[in-house]
């Protein structure tokens, strides 16, 4: 008999996860109780063709190398169609075994938008440039419910250095209007990206 435990999504928070529980596996649970960890796999699930899609094809292709070395079944081009209790039916395919199941294959925005009535774009509240909710002078929308477009025309990131970010510039708007100066426009800085793989390994994207 097998222990499977799945984690569906190939995100940051996914690969961190698969490998925690990898580490668990090889080195506190293996030492204790050898029978058990030999007689677990893992598996990271993931919808699109390579995991942690928001860093370079090479930096996808280290941690899916790593994430692999480390005893994960690394499962790319797989859609999940639907979770049982103990298994994981995909869209095609055969079903994975899973007795435990993590679900980390994405966020929705807080739903507070659609109670105020503001104007939402997709699952954000419709913001300018300048982070003011559209038509609604002296209302600002930051972080994870803010409908702020990056360069590229997509959101930007639910992460908290963006949040950070437009918090202080928020403030900084306020203070400006208080003194009769005009709005500036929010500019993202990135300053870099990081997943863990495990924990002696990460991959790190910078500048």
């Amino acid at each position: 008999t097998r222990l499977s435990i799945a984690v569906v999504g190939g995100g940051p928070t996914g690969v961190e996860m698969a490998g925690a529980l990898a580490e668990l596996k090889r080195g506190p649970l293996h030492n204790d109780m050898a029978h058990a960890a030999e007689h677990i796999d893992i598996y990271l699930i993931e919808a699109g063709p390579r995991i942690l899609p928001m860093f370079t094809e090479m930096l996808s292709a280290r941690a899916t190398h790593d994430l692999q070395r480390l005893g994960v079944h690394v499962r790319t081009n797989t859609a999940v169609r639907e979770i049982k209790s103990r298994q994981i039916v995909l869209k095609e395919g055969e079903p994975i075994p899973a007795e435990v199941t993590v679900w980390a294959a994405g966020v929705k925005g807080e739903p507070t938008a659609g109670l105020l009535n503001l104007p939402i774009v997709g699952s954000r509240i419709d913001t300018d440039e300048n982070l003011e909710v559209n038509h609604y002078p002296n209302i600002w929308a930051i972080g994870d419910i803010s409908g702020a477009l990056a360069p590229d025309g997509r959101f930007y990131p639910m992460v908290a250095p963006v949040a950070l970010q437009q918090a202080k510039f928020v403030a900084e708007q306020i203070t400006a209007i208080a003194a009769g100066k005009p709005l500036k426009n929010f500019k993202y800085r990135d300053k870099g990206s990081m997943a863990t793989i495990g924990r002696h390994k990460a991959i790190v994207e910078v500048g």
